[in-house]
């Protein structure tokens, strides 16, 4: 199986975990990339879009000033 939903994105903290950066809405400097962001999942298998998701963050982060 394919567990989704538990870290959900969204706009605001009280739809989701993360927001469409995939940052956690109440936690400062922390990210996640999975399954779990996705609200739902179809009936294909979602690692493609899971590696473009985590490919997307991890550009992110390169670009972030510290």
């Amino acid at each position: 199986s394919h567990h989704s939903g538990t870290t959900r994105m969204a706009i605001n903290k009280s739809d989701g975990v993360v927001d469409k950066n995939c940052k956690f809405h109440d936690i400062r400097n922390l990210y996640i990339s999975g399954n779990s962001i996705f609200r739902t999942i179809g009936s294909e298998n979602p690692a493609f879009t899971n590696m473009t998701m985590s490919n997307r963050l991890g550009t992110s982060l390169t670009n972030l000033e510290i």
